[in-house]
């Protein structure tokens, strides 16, 4: 194989390797986004008055990792402050695992970034992430 070949082969895979890191990105984008639409309507409705104080909790991605990206819960009034994990995503394939602990996921994937359908049980507390 020519070395222009061999350019041209690894400047796709990365091009290709961008767009599915870019894809993922977007999904997971709109996984948080959704679930923190459902928080606050979850808050408005069950505790009024703690959203209207602005105490009310939201998720964040806290800090991507090389296989997962940890989904942490934060205050609305303090966002850069983490009070518990939520969930991870595999950055891979967009599976959402429920957090066994702060820094490790449970086993067996719950939901997938990729299908809203799978997630659209989302609600404070993570008992969506339970298996049933």
């Amino acid at each position: 194989m020519k070395k222009s070949e061999l350019r041209k082969l690894i400047k796709e895979e990365i091009i290709s390797l961008n767009e599915e890191i870019e894809g993922y990105q977007q999904a997971a984008d709109r996984f948080i986004e959704f679930a923190n639409e459902q928080f606050i309507k979850q808050y408005k409705e069950q505790y009024p008055r703690i959203y209207s104080d602005g105490y009310y909790d939201q998720l964040a991605v806290l800090k991507p990792g090389k296989k997962y990206d940890k989904v942490v819960v934060v205050h609305a009034d303090d966002p850069k402050k983490a009070t518990s994990a939520y969930c991870f995503i595999e950055r891979e394939t967009g599976l959402v695992y429920k957090a066994a602990t702060w820094s490790a996921p449970a086993k067996g994937p719950r939901a997938s970034v990729f299908k809203p359908e799978t997630y659209r049980n989302v609600d404070l507390h993570g008992g969506w992430l339970y298996r049933r």
